[in-house]
């Protein structure tokens, strides 16, 4: 009588799922992320960024724990309710890294390109468009001393 939304309706309200688990998921993009809701409003702009620092090693570590490299790091950070500023989003496309400190780096200046001031409650960070970590970009221009000397370095 209700038709298929009746019939959805029904399947739902009682539980009953028709899924094909047979069918294997696969996700179009993956991604590592981090974010929570801060205790307070944080007013000062070193503790935000102390914060921000915090969450990129993080993602660092678990970057390294999942044997992936991300090329495009992004920043949320969500203003107080009592703030008059928005909100920051930014994303940014980068060199594929694990690096704790260049992770830092560049979500610190990503976070100052676009903080105006104001309170923040949220924060949350992102390393996007992920690679196998034992796959790397080889150059013409650099010899194989280098490149040797630039992954212990990385590694450090």
């Amino acid at each position: 009588k209700l038709g298929t939304i009746g019939l959805q309706h029904f399947f739902h309200a009682n539980g009953i799922d028709e899924s094909n688990v047979r069918e294997k998921y696969i996700p179009k993009s993956t991604s590592f992320s981090n974010s929570q809701i801060l205790p307070r409003d944080y007013h000062k702009q070193r503790e935000i960024e102390l914060v921000i620092k915090e969450m990129a090693e993080n993602l660092a570590i678990r970057l390294r724990k999942g044997g992936k490299l991300a090329s495009n790091l992004s920043l949320y950070a969500g203003a107080a309710s009592t703030s008059e500023y928005s909100s920051i989003k930014i994303s940014r496309n980068i060199e594929a890294t694990q690096n704790t400190k260049e992770l830092q780096e560049l979500a610190i200046s990503l976070f100052r390109e676009k903080y105006q001031g104001g309170a923040i409650r949220q924060i949350g960070i992102s390393g996007n468009q992920l690679s196998d970590s034992s796959v790397k970009q080889l150059s013409l221009f650099e010899s194989v001393e280098e490149n040797q000397t630039n992954k212990k370095q990385e590694l450090l």
